[in-house]
């Protein structure tokens, strides 16, 4: 009765350490900014070229979160067994250009209107205009910058002088704001 107390408690310790959960994020564009998320605990990227994060794991249900400046934030969950390696493989909706817009204004004053993408979604323009009317709107110029993986603003305010930017900006661009 002892002996097999001891074997079920072995069988149960091993089968919490032998679970393995990996997430590959290959879908995904790579992104410096990227963070993985399993139950609420970040976890570096593990192979793959950096695009799977693996984290061994108690047999049970775990939260899997990813946050990516590009995408939508993704959550699941999923349920791993005892002595079981499984692979969750994300595909989340990229952000839409109202999001990306709201994420960069950051400001519960300001009212967006008309975000629109450029350039194979790397670039974005939006007007924003004060809840109030305490001001006239103004025309915002994003770029995502691949260098440091985040949304850039160049310019803001009534007016833009592509000769002022250090930013090589598309013609879409700039075709866009020569009709303003």
């Amino acid at each position: 009765m002892i002996l097999a107390a001891i074997v079920g408690l072995a069988i149960v310790v091993l089968g919490a350490s032998r679970s393995e959960l990996t997430v590959d994020t290959s879908k995904m564009d790579r992104n410096p900014n990227m963070r993985v998320y399993i139950d609420d605990s970040e976890i570096e990227p593990s192979g793959n070229g950096g695009n799977t994060y693996s984290r061994k794991l108690r047999a049970g249900k775990h939260k899997i979160r990813i946050a990516h400046p590009v995408y939508q934030e993704y959550n699941s969950e999923t349920d791993i067994g005892v002595f079981t390696k499984k692979t969750e493989t994300p595909n989340p909706e990229r952000k839409t250009a109202d999001m990306v817009a709201d994420e960069l204004s950051n400001n519960e004053t300001v009212a967006i209107s008309e975000a629109i993408f450029h350039n194979n979604s790397s670039w974005i323009t939006y007007f924003t205009n004060d809840v109030a009317g305490n001001s006239d709107g103004s025309i915002v110029v994003a770029h995502f910058s691949k260098k440091n993986g985040q949304w850039e603003i160049i310019s803001e305010g009534t007016a833009f002088d592509t000769l002022d930017s250090d930013e090589e900006i598309p013609d879409s661009v700039i075709k866009y704001l020569e009709t303003l």
